[in-house]
């Protein structure tokens, strides 16, 4: 056994079990590493960063901030953000936002002010707050597309090519079967 009364220099690390520490790392050789207190944890950097490293894979996703916004942001090239959730016991995807375009993909319902009954609810109280706007400018026809059964399409909305004139279209696009 050893007391130490005062600082430890051990320029060459420290080594405890599979544990060593040695300049501003902490390297574990084998198994898994847990940080167990009886508070909080806290992670503090002046580089305003949490990067988040895989292995052979590297850098995968980085925590950060920036003008006092926080940002979660994927670092692998054209792959997904996804967030999972656990529903009795089975894990789902609750939300992917692509990585090969920016698109968001929603695992079950969607609402909008409302807890969802349909796949879009949207749900607001007083002048305008219960408002979908669907804009389309420079050629652009702002419309809905209906399609049944993979072969069926109704299309509703404005024909900018025609005077901007509302039409319900039997195509799947406005200015055919108006």
């Amino acid at each position: 056994n050893a007391l130490f009364m005062g600082t430890v220099t051990a320029n060459a690390g420290v080594v405890v079990d599979n544990i060593t520490i040695d300049g501003t790392e902490i390297d574990l050789s084998s198994g898994d590493l847990t940080l167990d207190v009886a508070g909080n944890i806290h992670l503090d950097g002046a580089g305003a960063q949490i990067k988040l490293l895989a292995g052979a894979v590297g850098q995968f996703g980085n925590l950060y901030t920036s003008s006092n916004h926080f940002y979660i942001k994927s670092h692998i090239s054209d792959k997904d953000l996804r967030f999972e959730v656990n529903d009795s016991g089975s894990d789902l995807l609750a939300l992917k936002l692509a990585g090969d375009g920016g698109h968001a993909t929603f695992g079950g319902n969607v609402g909008i002010g409302i807890t969802p009954a349909h796949k879009l609810s949207i749900f607001g109280t007083g002048v305008g707050n219960a408002t979908v706007q669907i804009e389309g400018e420079g050629g652009a026809d702002p419309y809905i597309n209906f399609l049944a059964n993979n072969t069926q399409h109704w299309s509703l909305g404005i024909d900018d090519s025609d005077s901007d004139k509302f039409k319900l279209s039997k195509h799947s696009a406005l200015g055919t079967n108006d």
